[in-house]
């Protein structure tokens, strides 16, 4: 069937599956999908079916089954959700900028004013530290110094001096903000060790999460405003593909190398050391 004489994805499933002399059971048996999810899918009946992510698997499965390509049916899928014609699950809290009430913005402006107090006790705090590792420094030089001077028959015992030795510092939280404003996206992140989120952007909607180690994939990225601490990322792409990769902070690309995640034809998704795991590669 061509793509120009089709109208949903539910067709193309359809005719296709009809064509191969295929009945519902038979598909659900192979795919391991439900005969009542497959049914939902053919008539396009989208409120029915789980989030955009499974029905992308459950598009992949009946394809492979049918030997077909699954990229005609799944171009159509993409292009029901940029005409926001497809009613999708609510899987995760839709995080957007809340309104402050007056009690909350009077509390809000109290803390900013206790922060501005603070910071200079702190630098203070950090001064008056370090002035102090200093002459301890100066102390140890001047101890050596002597020691030097003395003969080897005066020395006796020389107690070991030890210097404070500065713990490694720690990654920076970073804050990352997404906004759909060219149309919907999907997406899968995970944020240091928390499990991995998937989850479709809206066309008008916003994101918002941090963490110190954020690994980032992403589908349609250019219908995207992606901001990091208030900067907006520019996503350099040499391929033509709308997928994208991000990792933050960037010099963490030699520990994570790209595609960061693996979806399965089941909808579930792995990271690239997990899905080898699963495996059995390592």
């Amino acid at each position: 069937m061509r793509k120009d004489n089709i109208h949903s994805v539910g067709q193309f499933l359809k005719s296709n599956r009809e064509n191969a002399k295929i009945s519902v059971r038979e598909m659900s048996s192979r795919t391991k999908i439900r005969i009542a999810q497959i049914i939902d899918l053919e008539n396009d009946e989208f409120a029915k079916l789980p989030s955009i992510t499974y029905v992308m698997g459950f598009v992949k499965s009946i394809c492979a089954v049918l030997g077909i390509d699954s990229k005609v049916p799944l171009e159509i899928l993409q292009q029901h959700i940029d005409r926001q014609e497809y009613p999708l699950k609510e899987e995760f809290i839709k995080q957007s900028i809340p309104k402050l009430s007056f009690e909350q913005k009077s509390l809000f402006l109290k803390k900013s004013a206790l922060l501005l107090v603070a910071l200079p006790v702190i630098a203070l705090i950090f001064y008056l530290a370090f002035k102090a590792n200093g002459e301890k420094r100066k102390e140890l030089a001047v101890v050596k110094s002597k020691l030097n001077q003395q003969s080897a028959k005066e020395i006796t015992r020389i107690e070991p001096i030890k210097l404070e030795s500065s713990k490694p510092a720690k990654l920076a939280m970073i804050n990352i903000s997404i906004v759909a404003v060219g149309g919907a996206s999907w997406m899968a992140y995970k944020i240091d060790e928390q499990p991995i989120v998937k989850f479709t952007l809206q066309k008008g909607r916003n994101l918002k999460f941090k963490g110190q180690k954020i690994r980032l994939l992403i589908g349609n990225y250019k219908a995207l405003r992606i901001l990091r601490d208030s900067v907006e990322v520019v996503i350099k792409n040499k391929s033509k593909s709308l997928t994208a990769n991000l990792i933050f902070p960037e010099n963490l690309e030699k520990e994570y190398k790209a595609p960061f995640f693996v979806f399965t034809d089941d909808g579930a998704v792995f990271t690239r050391k997990q899905y080898k795991e699963k495996r059995g590669d390592i």
